[in-house]
């Protein structure tokens, strides 16, 4: 059997899944953050900002909105909205 020592294993790096400065610009059409998040806040874009100031984005969220697609929205840390009435 073979020892899954997380010390020993190799590090996989994974996507961020939030869009990079250079995305929220292209999407935006500002470079400043304080332009950027009215720009999100008055089309409704969900997003959240980072201890160092760093506006998060899920690219999921842009890709799904950008296609059209028509799901309720996630938060920028992917949880979605809990449905009680289904409870009961």
């Amino acid at each position: 059997m073979t020892n899954l020592d997380p010390d020993t294993l190799p590090l996989i790096e994974q996507p961020d899944p939030y869009m990079s400065p250079f995305e929220l610009k292209r999407l935006t059409g500002f470079t400043h953050r304080t332009k950027q998040q009215d720009w999100l806040k008055d089309g409704n874009w969900p997003f959240e900002v980072s201890g160092d100031g760093r506006i998060l984005v899920l690219r999921e969220y842009r890709d799904k909105r950008m296609s059209g697609a028509k799901e309720e929205p996630i938060t920028a840390f992917g949880a979605r909205r809990h449905n009680f009435a289904a409870l009961g």
